[in-house]
């Protein structure tokens, strides 16, 4: 179970931190982009690049129905199954992974907050001086971004065959030859 989610983590992975570098990439290819104030006001500028990389710091974040969510559920999972098979009775008694799978629980809702700050900014903060007009960019990047959010999104909802294929790949991996 452990292997199938880290599996299904890494694959997930790609949609949404590769979306979410695609679209820093347009902003970095407008100038500056390192700083947060950079996606100022993307939603009045590009309401779909702003959309989509909402929907990528959300499945970051491991919100629901997002794939990041079923992904970090599937990790969540096999840790605890992991910490079921040691029979701890009491607190000092548990397992490391349990504090494992109790930071990961926290790292999720802080980064809740980091993820919706960069989402005040986006729709709510103006634009910087100089970054009012439409961003630069062909459109074979902002197709792969919305492939990306599709997977993003498509995954969360039925990521069971892509779970299934995960499980097999970890099946072939523990198996002797």
């Amino acid at each position: 179970m452990v292997l199938t989610a880290l599996l299904f983590h890494m694959v997930v992975l790609v949609a949404f931190k590769l979306g979410a570098f695609l679209v820093l990439s347009i902003l970095e290819s407008d100038g500056d982009a390192s700083r947060l104030s950079s996606l100022g006001g993307l939603a009045k500028r590009e309401p779909l690049l702003a959309f989509g990389m909402f929907i990528f710091m959300i499945s970051l974040a491991g919100v629901p129905p997002m794939a990041g969510f079923l992904s970090k559920l599937m990790v969540i999972m096999g840790i605890v199954n992991v910490g079921v098979g040691t029979g701890a009775e009491s607190l000092s008694d548990f397992h490391w992974v349990w504090w494992l799978a109790l930071l990961m629980v926290l790292n999720s809702a802080v980064s809740v907050f980091y993820y919706l700050r960069v989402a005040v900014v986006m729709f709510f903060d103006a634009p910087e001086e100089g970054r009012e007009g439409p961003l630069p960019s062909g459109w074979q990047v902002r197709t792969s971004i919305f492939a990306c959010v599709l997977v993003t999104i498509l995954v969360g909802i039925f990521g069971d065959s892509i779970l299934e294929m995960c499980r097999s790949a970890a099946e072939s991996l523990t198996t002797n030859w």
